[in-house]
């Protein structure tokens, strides 16, 4: 074969082409010297970069490729060209951070000698541990791509490898906290804090909210980083405003200097980001330390401490700690409970203590177990549990709002694991609640128990709002207006 008079340092029948662009640039390409099916000479484009141009110069050879092309470091460039541009701009950059440290170690070696070895040494190595579980995560996608790509067809070496443990955030805010910031904090940053805690929803779902987001009676919700579609309601079956549609209804009700879309926004009607509202949360939160400090007592000292760790992102964790398992799920948008319960749920279950038949009365066990943990809004409340046909279970509160009836039908549910629907129904005399229930098993009633004649109750009036009760005797699910007496006994679905 004759020597080529240019372009020595290419293989042989690899050409390169240069042309300057109207820019000034100079743009270069290279290209496979072959020939058709007439035997005519053609010019096989292989792509601008020299190193991959070199892996198809082999592969139209019928020869292996260089050793210099099957380095870690073209993997990563590959990568950084053709796949992190196509990612959420967040995730480019935590994506661009993560392979500048995986380069400083994997840069030079090639693609065919990592083993689970040197990756393990890695994450022992690393002194950021979670840092490390996110890089090896994406060193196995980058080879998996690599195996794709040709440039090896190994075993993935982050197989089987194990990560560092993480502790999940496990802070809560609590309502003495909330309250603290929320009093310091201004008119935006308290509507931001609002509809983050009804909506459960991100700090950056909740900045992009819009008032054309308000359809039908809901506001609706696309995730940013799932991309889930949620639809959260403003209304209540009843037709009454959720607490959500009255924050709502009072963000757009009130006057500013420019109508702004967003639902969140300045006086002057500018949308809030990240780092305007980090501003205005760091102000608060400072400002409510500060006063607390003053108080001077180690109780005010303790909850500036609390409220010093108090950031806007345990805002979401909290609205799910507040509500049911599976309440908190579908409104955080979750396809399944386990992370919901492992990382947003940041409050204990409620449990009752042990009894102990030496320190306490056998009439007391079965008479009454307060349990004030429960009602966690809505004023005072108490819990009583009975036996015969006195309540198995009753609950008051001073109101029935829609944030103090979910942690009673939270505890009905686990106590009645045979109910499958709860809901509520006022006495319209008393304006006292009953609990109707939903039996898992098919019954001929639909709803069960249910007060027996609520027009005509005679009871007085003065009895504070909101009692709900379930009753059981025997084999019959009895039904007692706990005011004015009336029942109603039917047979139980099931056996107790």
């Amino acid at each position: 074969m004759r020597p080529k008079a240019t372009a020595r340092d290419l293989p042989p029948r690899m050409l390169r082409r240069t042309k300057r662009l109207k820019s000034g640039e100079v743009w270069v390409g290279y290209y496979y010297n072959g020939r058709d099916e007439h035997g005519a000479r053609k010019e096989i484009p292989l792509g601008t970069d020299l190193h991959e141009a070199k892996r198809r110069w082999a592969e139209l050879e019928c020869k292996p490729a260089p050793a210099e092309t099957g380095l870690m470091m073209h993997v990563f460039d590959r990568y950084i060209r053709e796949v992190v541009p196509t990612k959420a701009p967040r995730t480019q950059k935590d994506n661009n951070e993560a392979i500048h440290q995986l380069r400083k170690v994997f840069d030079t070696a090639p693609v065919d000698a990592l083993t689970p070895q040197h990756v393990a040494q890695y994450r022992d190595k690393r002194t950021a541990k979670v840092r490390a579980n996110r890089e090896i995560a994406l060193l196995s996608h980058i080879f998996n791509l690599a195996r794709e790509w040709g440039y090896t067809a190994r075993e993935n070496p982050c197989r089987g490898v194990r990560k560092n443990k993480e502790q999940p955030r496990d802070y809560y805010a609590d309502k003495s906290v909330w309250d603290a910031v929320y009093s310091q904090a201004c008119e935006e940053l308290q509507d931001a804090m609002d509809v983050a805690y009804l909506t459960g929803q991100r700090p950056g779902d909740v900045m992009r909210m819009m008032e054309n987001d308000i359809r039908d009676g809901a506001l609706e919700v696309r995730q940013g980083k799932t991309k889930k579609r949620l639809r959260i309601l403003l209304d209540t079956d009843a037709g009454e405003r959720t607490e959500l549609g009255k924050v709502l209804d009072r963000i757009r009700a009130r006057p500013r200097k420019v109508r702004s879309l967003y639902l969140v926004a300045t006086p002057a009607g500018g949308p809030l980001n990240k780092w305007t509202l980090r501003i205005r949360f760091d102000a608060a939160r400072t400002a409510a330390a500060k006063a607390l400090d003053q108080a001077g007592t180690l109780e005010a000292q303790a909850l500036a401490a609390r409220v010093r760790q108090f950031q806007f992102r345990d805002i979401r964790p909290k609205a799910a700690s507040e509500t049911d398992l599976e309440h908190a799920r579908k409104l955080l948008g979750h396809t399944h409970e386990q992370i919901t319960e492992t990382v947003y749920r940041r409050v204990g279950e409620v449990v009752r203590p042990t009894k102990s038949a030496t320190t306490m009365p056998p009439t007391a066990q079965t008479k009454t177990a307060p349990i004030g943990a429960v009602l966690t809004s809505g004023g005072s409340g108490e819990i009583r549990t009975h036996e015969g046909r006195k309540p198995l279970a009753v609950f008051k509160t001073a109101a029935f709002n829609h944030s103090a009836t979910l942690p009673i039908f939270s505890e009905l549910r686990r106590r009645f694991p045979q109910v499958a629907e709860i809901t509520k129904k006022s006495c319209l005399k008393t304006k006292a609640f009953c609990v109707m229930h939903r039996f898992s098993r098919p019954v001929h009633s639909t709803a069960l128990p249910h007060l027996r004649s609520v027009d005509h109750c005679d009871a007085p009036r003065s009895i504070p709002a909101g009692i709900a009760y379930v009753t059981r005797s025997n084999n019959a699910i009895d039904s007692t207006c706990e005011v004015c007496g009336n029942m109603l006994a039917m047979p139980a679905p099931f056996s107790r």
